[in-house]
């Protein structure tokens, strides 16, 4: 995995400078099929609750920008 995220961030930083890894992230290795199911019910259905996140910029107060 460090060699995988080095050469990406390698190669990906020639065209975007700017380029960073996601932070708070971390890698997990599944090792059953009960870890395996959980996480694929969070990937599909994290999604579908962007609309009452607290970081969706359309559920932010206007006055905490102004």
């Amino acid at each position: 995995m460090r060699w995988y995220k080095g050469r990406v961030s390698f190669e990906t930083h020639r065209t975007y400078p700017d380029f960073a890894w996601q932070s708070r992230f971390y890698d997990h290795v599944i090792r059953n099929n009960e870890s395996f199911i959980k996480i694929r019910y969070y990937i599909c259905d994290n999604p579908k609750k962007w609309s009452t996140d607290e970081l969706n910029p359309e559920n932010q107060e206007t006055s905490r920008h102004e």
